[in-house]
């Protein structure tokens, strides 16, 4: 059954540990115009790419109206190539979005435009080894992304294939038309509301996060296509770690502390009815007697870090 795509807004779109059928996320995981250092990305990832936009240039944001994606939308063809077998394989492209030109007040003039493409890679990558190349100077698959409008080839993207590519989604990722800074990550009570500095989360409740980059599933989900039914687990081990410390700020660092402790989780998996979505259920520890609490201007007092093989990321938020 195909399924019709919808932007969610914040408080309405995840209720316990499924999300709404139908809906998706756009715009995680950006990796720019021809980045100098190649981006890390894992098989099913959702990324943006960003680039100069050719004439005829698009006016309006337009979304893929179904689920499996579309190979080409607005003009716009996306496809992965590599040395690893298979050689060649179509991104799916769940959106294009107009960027609105930085242009210096002297200019005076129209000085171009940018369009940002959210696409999925495919499971089809083929990953290095989870985080380099173990001495080696060549990389055991190299990979480029090439974008092509109207059949019109943009430059090669070079990425670096890793295992997994963990990255909770943030107030900067889940809404268009672009980020909201202070970028803060995405993690909801039972009943889907988010976790905040004014309804923190509670020692013993189980709360959920989510995250792009964790890889292919157990069972596979195709490209472009969204999972069917709960149970598509990761094929790679991912752990928990957490920690209650006084931070000035969401932005932490993906690295734990030493004095992280363990955290089970009692779900991951792929979200379903989503596109490369996955979702974190986990239980708040108990905090000790010198956790401080959160402050007025969301100083976060607990930490959460998903550790993949190749990446970490963390989550800072309030709790009582």
């Amino acid at each position: 059954m195909q399924r019709v795509l919808s932007t969610i807004a914040f408080g309405l779109f995840l209720v316990g540990s499924a999300a709404l059928p139908g809906q998706q996320y756009f715009g995680t995981g950006r990796i720019g115009y021809e980045p100098a250092i190649p981006e890390r990305v894992a098989p099913g990832q959702i990324i943006s790419i960003t680039l100069p936009d050719a004439e005829p240039r698009i006016a309006e944001p337009v979304r893929a109206a179904e689920i499996p994606l579309p190979p080409t939308l607005s003009g716009f063809t996306v496809t992965l190539y590599q040395s690893a077998s298979p050689r060649q394989v179509v991104a799916p492209v769940l959106a294009v979005t107009p960027v609105a030109p930085r242009c210096p007040s002297s200019v005076g003039r129209d000085c171009g435009g940018s369009v940002r493409l959210d696409v999925q890679i495919p499971y089809e990558l083929a990953p290095d080894y989870p985080d380099g190349d173990v001495g080696s100077p060549v990389p055991l698959n190299e990979a480029v992304i090439v974008v092509r409008k109207r059949g019109i080839p943009y430059p090669a993207i070079p990425i670096a294939p890793r295992t997994d590519s963990i990255h909770i989604l943030t107030t900067c990722d889940a809404l268009t038309p672009g980020p909201h800074p202070p970028c803060r990550p995405i993690v909801a009570h039972a009943d889907g509301s988010l976790v905040s500095e004014s309804a923190p989360a509670k020692p013993g409740e189980t709360l959920v996060l989510y995250a792009y980059g964790l890889g292919p599933t157990n069972p596979a989900v195709a490209t472009g296509d969204a999972a069917r039914a709960s149970g598509a687990r990761p094929v790679l081990a991912v752990s928990l770690l957490y920690e209650f410390a006084p931070f000035q700020s969401a932005d932490v660092l993906a690295t734990p502390g030493m004095g992280a402790l363990p955290a089970t989780p009692s779900y991951i998996g792929l979200v379903e009815g989503f596109v490369g979505l996955y979702q974190i259920n986990f239980v708040v520890g108990q905090p000790s007697a010198n956790t401080p609490t959160c402050g007025s201007l969301y100083r976060p007092n607990f930490v959460l870090t998903v550790v993949g093989s190749a990446k970490t990321d963390s989550a800072a938020f309030c709790v009582e």
